[in-house]
């Protein structure tokens, strides 16, 4: 490796912008793909149709750069590539979980025209080497991209299996509390817990998108055992207040009806008043007291009833509302774990935009030189 050709000011700044582009080939068929096939749920045919965007602004920048670049400086181009790869990154630190797909593909083509005019640097880097060293510098130049993309793989690849990590737990934990506040009957608040601790526990494989199997919550939330009443921000609290008085007070008629036909039936023994005949008027008080007494039976019973369906319908529901809110979070903190990720490479593509500058000369001192 001839490392003097650093001493070139030129192929430096160059091969710095070379490094540059492999470094942000990995944003977008990495890191992006991972979130388009492992977030989003796309086939990788689907995502694959989104990422090629920028390959085809590839195709279209490089061209358009280079008769630019030998017509002006190559100074331009790749400074206007390299601000627009970092401009790509930036949009994609804006990804939420519904991102529309035209702004994916609107970033897709921001980075693709970026890296298509960062990579007339490989051209600039050799412009100014002699010609007997022209090949050495080449390959220095491409081992340099390399060296970018083994850099993005290992930096971007990492913090985002650490984000995701952390996005997971914090899920994890902001479930666990649902369940634990939530007026949940004994034992689905057990099977939430349980369930909840083993769906979000990350591993480091590929397959982070944690869709909850409500199966076995569902079936818990449908057990009448240990039901609580809703909750106080419920709209079927007021409704089961009502109904849990109208019971109360209904048990304490019924047991009042309960204790005045009991006492008749024992006067009736006492005094003999009873003969089977039902057209003895006496006979007649005692039989509608039994049906009195039926009567009040079911009517608790039915309230009783109605108690309970309330309650369980209440406790579906504010299932429904837990599963929905542990959703949002885990899509907003996977999706946060993606856009931390982009918000580094973001930073990186910034700083390399200056070196930009000193990829070329002026177009002056090219005509003088030549």
């Amino acid at each position: 490796m001839e490392f003097s050709l650093f001493k070139n000011l030129t192929f430096t700044a160059s091969t710095l912008i070379y490094f540059t582009c492999g470094f942000c080939i990995v944003c977008s068929s990495v890191v992006f793909n991972f979130f388009l096939e492992n977030i989003r749920g796309y086939s990788p045919l689907r995502a694959g149709c989104i990422i090629m965007f920028s390959s085809i602004m590839v195709m279209i920048a490089m061209p358009v750069g280079n008769k630019l670049g030998q017509q002006l400086s190559f100074r331009w181009p790749l400074m206007a590539g390299t601000l627009m790869m970092a401009t790509g990154s930036l949009l994609l630190t804006q990804l939420t979980y519904y991102v529309t797909i035209f702004n994916m593909i609107f970033a897709m083509c921001v980075l693709g025209l970026g890296f298509g005019l960062g990579s007339l640097s490989l051209v600039s880097a050799v412009q100014y080497i002699p010609e007997e060293k022209a090949g050495i510098a080449s390959g220095m130049v491409n081992a340099a991209r390399q060296l970018g993309t083994c850099l993005g793989i290992a930096l971007l690849v990492g913090m985002l299996n650490h984000n995701v990590e952390v996005g997971v737990r914090t899920t994890r934990n902001d479930a666990i509390r649902i369940f634990q506040t939530k007026s949940f009957s004994k034992n689905l608040r057990k099977t939430g817990l349980r369930e909840m601790n083993h769906q979000f526990r990350y591993s480091g494989n590929s397959n982070i998108d944690r869709r909850i199997d409500v199966s076995k919550l569902r079936k818990a939330a449908g057990s009448i055992n240990g039901l609580s009443q809703p909750s106080r921000k419920s709209d079927l609290y007021f409704l089961y207040q009502i109904n849990d008085k109208l019971h109360r007070k209904n048990v304490e008629l019924r047991n009042g009806k309960n204790a005045f036909v009991t006492r008749i039936l024992r006067v009736a023994d006492n005094a003999g008043l009873t003969s089977g005949n039902p057209n003895n008027d006496f006979d007649k008080i005692v039989i509608e007291s039994g049906k009195l007494r039926q009567g009040d039976s079911r009517l608790v019973l039915g309230q009783s009833k109605l108690t309970t369906m309330i309650s369980l319908f209440a406790q579906k529901q504010a299932l429904s509302q837990a599963l929905n809110q542990i959703k949002k979070d885990n899509d907003y903190q996977l999706t946060h774990a993606f856009t931390k990720t982009f918000i580094v490479s973001t930073v990186f593509l910034t700083i390399m935009v200056p070196v930009s500058w000193w990829t070329d000369r002026d177009i002056t001192k090219k005509k003088e030189q030549y």
